[in-house]
């Protein structure tokens, strides 16, 4: 049985999640018969009932009475409410001890878990990110905000397991019963929790968005937010969650503070929360102003500063450009010793100094990418070719030729703002077959590369001042496009199409559709169709660089990928005729909402709907539905969402 919160089978003789050998000689003592007489010997350590772990305490150095004295209210708070316990036996200590809050006289209890996060299984998952928020909010939406209250603390923990969450407070010792703050499953247990409520309030059409124990809902009027707030708030009370009221904004607004980002739904802009602002302003100020400064402050300055890049224009590159230069001078072998802060990290800091830099404004809302150029450098040349026709290849000069490919590669992105200076005000995507280029466009440069940051920092400067959003996406060089634009499937060769017979009787049912979006010419179920890459032999422009307007009813089956279909959704907000869409049933993602309150009891598609190379418990898994409705800015569409909410 699966354990419910180590995440994995826990029996006799299971092998340890790390998967790695254990060095015990320095965690059990030197008398302990498992323990190998040979210093530093490692074994392997297997996970049982009378587990290896180091369950005698461990020696940890005397706190002084100020930190014990700190703590005293905390455990007492946690025992009232039932998180921790008293603990007997054998335990895994960890150190405990607080912090202060920016309130005044208010401590935050932390606990040190790093020892035992050593031995704990770790999977990646996703959360939340700002890039995500900036498509699914709209310009003029209203905004509201819930925060739970001891988020982590809904989660118990098995009576087996508490022994490793143990703590020590003057004489006695104490083992959470709840998730504690500091373990390194925590916040994917707690997210892959929430978002069971998350989908069960999607499919109620409240759409969220969540990040841990801070939500955010969204709608385009009011009355609807306000309702949203009642659903949402009676869905949580039911499953036994708890509110932090003073926390939360209930009232609908177009200005909300929401992870330390205020977002302003009427300009449909961003800028740093006022009190993270001057947080951050003050430790700027602290860096700058100082002869000496250490790696670990350099560390944590930075930290405040990669939260508030999102938040100012270029933000990212500014600060990759400020971590390249902290490594260059600051090794990590002495984090806490003292160095003098060179002038080259003073003239680094005064961006961020100047009048209002960490609260400027940025728009959420870029213009689409209106112009796709796919580009490619080689050792003998480079070439690029847009989707309005312009072409042009070249050589390249001697010390060109010594560059390496990725430099090379973002050098023929810069050549194409260069020569052609008439666009502005527009959004230009690159297409190309090298990762470490995309993913310097993307991302706005790299902290360990100094010619592509370079580079990086010439592009960008040239695009700011034109007003171009630029953007990349990785394009194979060999002719296979499907297999790279679904990232789900990465690595297989993927085509597929709806079966015939099943595209013909969704026609019956809703009408045929004028153009087949995002198809090739072996999947394409109608004469005319578009393509999910900027190759005209694949039937024209790219999909997303259409304007879709020029028909009156599309048929979409794209890539069931997140990205993909948030780009599908916020194309189809300005579409104004009708829309016959094939997609995954999955309420948790963040496009779900807005495509249940656009058509509220799509279609069941069978199984075996798909005539495809993918196998057959993949295809179960996607749980296609056909959604048929009108687009948002249709007049029917917009009469029949009324009658909906009638």
């Amino acid at each position: 049985m699966p354990n419910p919160v180590l995440g994995f089978p826990l029996g006799q003789n299971q092998s340890f999640p790390c998967g790695r050998n254990l060095c015990l000689s320095r965690h059990l003592p030197s008398n302990h018969p498992r323990v190998p007489r040979a210093p530093g010997t490692r074994i392997n350590c297997t996970l049982t009932d009378t587990c290896l772990f180091p369950l005698q305490p461990l020696r940890l150095p005397p706190a002084s009475t100020k930190v014990s004295l700190s703590v005293v209210p905390h455990v007492l708070e946690m025992r009232e409410k039932g998180v921790v316990e008293r603990a007997t036996g054998r335990v895994f200590l960890s150190r405990l001890f607080t912090v202060p809050k920016e309130d005044q006289g208010k401590t935050r209890l932390v606990m040190d878990l790093s020892k035992l996060n050593k031995f704990v299984k770790t999977l990646r998952f996703r959360m939340v990110s700002v890039a995500q928020v900036h498509i699914v909010l709209r310009k003029g939406d209203w905004l509201a905000s819930l925060d739970l209250k001891d988020a982590y603390w809904h989660v118990p923990i098995h009576p087996r397991f508490r022994r490793f969450l143990a703590f020590q407070v003057r004489t006695e010792m104490f083992q959470f019963t709840r998730l504690p703050f500091g373990l390194s499953l925590a916040p994917r247990v707690f997210t892959k929790l929430v978002r069971v409520v998350a989908s069960r309030l999607a499919e109620a059409g409240v759409p969220t968005l969540m990040y841990l124990d801070d939500w955010l809902l969204h709608a385009p009027s009011k009355e609807q937010v306000a309702n949203n707030v009642r659903v949402a708030r009676g869905v949580l009370e039911e499953m036994g969650f708890l509110l932090n009221i003073p926390k939360s904004s209930l009232t609908p607004t177009r200005k909300l503070c929401w992870l330390g980002i205020e977002w302003d739904s009427l300009s449909a802009t961003l800028s740093l929360a006022p009190d993270n602002a001057r947080r951050t302003l003050r430790h700027v100020r602290q860096a700058h102003f100082s002869r000496t400064f250490s790696r670990r402050q350099w560390e944590s300055l930075l930290g405040s500063l990669n939260f508030a890049a999102p938040a100012m224009p270029l933000g990212r590159l500014k600060h990759r450009r400020l971590t390249r230069e902290v490594n260059l001078h600051l090794s990590p072998a002495h984090r806490d010793l003292p160095r003098q802060v060179s002038p080259s990290l003073h003239r680094l800091l005064r961006p961020w100094l100047r009048p209002g830099a960490l609260r400027q404004r940025v728009p959420w809302v870029f213009p689409p990418s209106g112009i796709t150029v796919a580009t490619d450098a080689s050792d003998v040349g480079w070439g690029y070719q847009s989707c309005l026709g312009h072409q042009r290849c070249g050589g390249w000069k001697e010390e060109e030729r010594l560059l390496h490919i990725n430099a090379r590669e973002l050098m023929v992105a810069k050549e194409w703002l260069n020569r052609h200076p008439q666009f502005a005000r527009i959004g230009v995507r690159f297409d190309m077959d090298n990762v470490a280029a995309v993913q310097c466009l993307q991302k706005q440069g790299t902290a360990r590369s100094e010619i592509l940051l370079s580079l990086s920092e010439q592009i960008f400067a040239i695009a700011a001042k034109r007003c171009i959003h630029l953007s990349a996406r990785y394009v194979p060089g060999r002719e296979n496009d499907w297999a790279d634009a679904l990232s789900r499937f990465r690595g297989t060769s993927v085509e597929w199409q709806l079966r015939p017979l099943v595209f013909e009787s969704l026609c019956l049912r809703y009408g045929t559709p004028e153009v087949d979006l995002f198809a090739s010419p072996s999947t394409a179920l109608l004469p005319l169709f578009l393509t999910f890459s900027s190759r005209t032999e694949a039937g024209g422009p790219d999909a997303f660089t259409e304007d879709w307007n020029r028909w009156g009813h599309l048929y979409l089956f794209p890539p069931p990928a997140t990205s993909v279909l948030l780009k599908a959704i916020l194309k189809l907000r300005t579409f104004r005729g009708r829309v016959l869409l094939i997609a995954p049933l999955w309420p948790a993602q963040p496009w779900f909402g807005e495509l249940s309150r656009w058509c509220p009891h799509p279609l069941q598609l069978g199984s075996a709907c798909l005539s495809s190379t993918l196998s057959a418990p993949l295809q179960a898994s996607l749980k296609l539905h056909a959604w048929s409705f009108y687009g948002e800015s249709s007049a029917k569409g917009s009469l029949r969402r009324q009658w909906t909410r009638c």
